[in-house]
């Protein structure tokens, strides 16, 4: 029927609620009240589940991806052209493109920057008696990320949750198209 799995899953749910809602009551009463036909045919409910389209297309968890990417890629875009001429020329911008030249050595950075936030915070509360629990968390946090050094392309290839979102997007190995 359907080569992927997700795919066939989602359209038997579809198929299934679909007869369920033709059987139901409250289908059979907006057949024999008229008052709402204009309702029943401009329906997001009956559109969704009459629809030929891929599932995912009509769903919301597929909107709101689209319109998040969609807005960091403008926003991406309009840094880019901002500052791609103050990079070039500055003194204190340009390592940015060293530090940004992989995800290694991004993230190696991020840590070792949250490292010594957690480190001047904590000394900071113990020298003016503020408290550090807040400080010695993002210590720790610091610590461990800085101690992964060079696996965090393999932790985030391996993260359950990061594969439960990219797997919508991906085809089956052993098909060529979903349909």
């Amino acid at each position: 029927m359907y080569n992927s799995i997700i795919v066939g899953i989602s359209m038997k749910i579809t198929s299934k609620l679909g007869e369920i809602y033709s059987h139901s009551l409250l289908s059979k009463l907006i057949k024999k009240l008229n008052i709402f036909a204009n309702f029943y045919r401009y329906s997001f409910v009956r559109r969704t589940l009459n629809d030929e389209k891929s599932i995912f297309e009509n769903s919301f968890t597929y909107k709101i991806f689209i319109g998040f990417f969609g807005i960091l890629n403008c926003f991406c875009n309009f840094l880019n052209r901002i500052l791609r001429e103050p990079i070039k020329n500055s003194l204190f911008l340009s390592p940015i493109k060293v530090v940004a030249k992989d995800l290694n050595s991004l993230l190696s950075f991020i840590f070792t920057f949250i490292l010594y936030c957690g480190l001047f915070t904590s000394i900071y509360g113990l020298v003016f008696s503020k408290p550090i629990k807040l400080s010695l968390i993002i210590l720790l946090l610091g610590f461990i990320g800085a101690s992964l050094k060079g696996l965090y392309k393999d932790i985030l290839e391996n993260s359950l949750f990061i594969n439960y979102f990219t797997d919508f997007f991906k085809l089956d190995k052993e098909v060529d198209q979903w349909w």
